[in-house]
């Protein structure tokens, strides 16, 4: 099974852009609401190639999920791209080991954001 993108996003109409914007540019995409579900799917799956993820969710947000990843092999060694409405006072992304963009985020920013870290897409309707 090739590579996915995964979005965790607890807003259903940024997850669903996300979602259909990034299937659309030939990529494999999983997307949940929160933190906690993020969690329990990759336990019981192959990881992402790359993870956008907001900030600001229910249940688990972020950076708790930041914080947890080290509970799932091999989590900690997949780029984040954290995503903030605001910037939050004195968050530094650095010892985190993630980027933070700013919401909104243009489309094709975000696309180049998935193409740098998963390479190009598969073309809608390719073998994979």
């Amino acid at each position: 099974m090739r590579p996915y993108v995964l979005i965790v996003e607890d807003d259903v109409d940024l997850r669903e852009l996300f979602e259909l914007a990034i299937t659309d540019a030939g990529y494999r995409v999983m997307a949940v609401e929160n933190g906690e579900t993020a969690l329990t799917l990759l336990a019981e799956s192959a990881l992402p190639q790359f993870i956008l993820l907001d900030l600001m969710m229910p249940e688990m947000n972020g950076l708790e999920f930041i914080a947890r990843r080290g509970e799932i092999e091999g989590l900690v060694n997949i780029p984040i791209v954290l995503l903030s409405a605001a910037k939050p006072s004195g968050l530094d992304p650095t010892p985190l080991g993630v980027q933070v963009v700013r919401k909104p985020i243009e489309l094709l920013e975000l696309l180049k954001l998935v193409h740098t870290h998963c390479g190009s897409g598969i073309a809608p309707g390719a073998d994979v």
